[in-house]
């Protein structure tokens, strides 16, 4: 089973993040989608593999601060690699970002299930 891991990369400071805050932001989210990991590998009695962007940002944020690529291409391969999932995690405890909001609806109309967490100790799934 293949999971993609959304999640805030610049957080509440939005265009204002710095690297240093993305760092944090992407270490948070690595931390909690191991967490997710374990907890979705136990409920499915399966292996999980999660795609966590934040894991791969560097060569995203220096592609786009060069202006090699723009925000709405990020979003399209993000898309693209949504599509090979069958489930997205939305790692909402601080909110849902604009990208976020991208992946939701792109995993909506594909018909990919979407799990809502909001914290550790509570989970919100939903499929609609």
């Amino acid at each position: 089973m293949r999971v993609y891991c959304s999640h805030p990369i610049r957080g509440a400071k939005g265009k204002n993040a710095t690297i240093e805050d993305m760092r944090a932001n992407n270490a948070k989210a690595i931390k909690l989608a191991a967490h997710w990991k374990d907890v979705l590998s136990k409920a499915f009695g399966k292996r999980v593999d999660v795609y966590v962007p934040g894991e791969h940002d560097e060569f995203v944020a220096l592609a786009h601060n060069e202006g090699y690529i723009t925000e709405r291409q990020i979003l399209a391969i993000d898309c693209k690699i949504l599509d090979t999932c069958d489930l997205l995690l939305v790692l909402n405890e601080d909110g849902i970002s604009c990208g976020m909001q991208v992946e939701i609806i792109h995993a909506l109309r594909r018909g990919i299930p979407v799990l809502y967490v909001k914290d550790q100790s509570e989970i919100a799934g939903r499929a609609d």
